[in-house]
């Protein structure tokens, strides 16, 4: 499976995120989709996750 290049959403807030999420899914193409949003503090590779935003609470909360 194709590794997509890290991408932040910062504290844009669930627009920002969906459209990061969708922009990974482009990426991937035939190898897959993104559902879900991991959040690190500095887009590092080597940090712990914080936190995890499903695609679920994206579309909820995203509004476009």
């Amino acid at each position: 499976m194709a590794k997509a290049k890290p991408s932040t959403a910062n504290s844009a807030g669930a627009p920002r995120a969906k459209a990061v999420m969708d922009n990974v899914s482009k990426a991937l193409g035939a190898d897959g989709n993104c559902y879900d949003v991991l959040v690190i503090q500095n887009c590092h590779d080597d940090e712990p996750v914080i936190g995890w935003i499903t695609n679920d609470i994206l579309n909820e909360n995203a509004k476009i």
